[in-house]
C-alpha cells in the first residue's frame, strides 16, 4: 500500500511519485484523497492518460488541482478512447499548443519525459523539437 512505502521513504527524504492513470488514479478526487493522506506523495501529470477513457482531456483540471504537488511529467500522444499508444507529439488527437501553454502558465519548471515508444528513434527527436518549438526554446 502506499502507506507502507510511506512509512519508509518519509524518513530518508525520498518523494514517491503518483500518476494518474487511465482507469484507476484518474480523477482529482482519487488523487486528491491519496495526497492528502501521504504527505510524502508528490503528483506526475501524464498528459497522454488524461486523454484516456473520457470526453475531454482532463491536464488543465489535474494542473488546476494539484499545481503545488506536480513534480514531473510524462508526454505521450493517442487518440483518447481506451488505447494508450505512446505515439510521437502531433501524430494523435491531443491539443499540444493548448497542452504546453496550460504547463507553461502553471509555472511548472521541473522534468518532462516524452514517452514516445517506438524502435525508430526520429520519433523521439521529432517530439523533443516539437516541444521545444511549443515551449519557445
Amino acid at each position: 500500500s502506499l502507506e507502507a512505502i510511506e512509512s519508509l521513504a518519509a524518513p530518508l527524504g525520498i518523494t514517491i511519485l503518483l500518476e494518474n492513470m487511465d482507469r484507476t488514479f484518474n480523477t482529482t478526487k482519487e488523487i486528491g484523497d491519496a495526497l492528502a493522506r501521504i504527505p510524502c506523495l508528490g503528483f506526475q501529470l501524464d498528459v497522454g492518460h488524461a486523454n484516456l477513457n473520457v470526453e475531454k482531456n482532463r491536464t488543465e483540471e489535474f494542473l488546476t488541482a494539484f499545481r503545488d504537488r506536480l513534480a514531473h511529467v510524462h508526454l505521450s500522444d493517442n487518440f483518447g478512447k481506451s488505447e494508450d499508444l505512446h505515439l510521437p507529439l502531433r501524430a494523435g488527437t491531443i491539443p499540444w499548443p493548448k497542452m504546453i501553454g496550460l504547463l507553461k502558465k502553471s509555472g511548472y519548471d521541473g522534468t518532462v519525459t516524452l514517452e514516445v515508444f517506438s524502435v525508430d528513434r526520429r520519433y523521439l527527436i521529432l517530439s523533443r523539437d516539437i516541444l521545444r518549438q511549443l515551449w519557445g526554446e
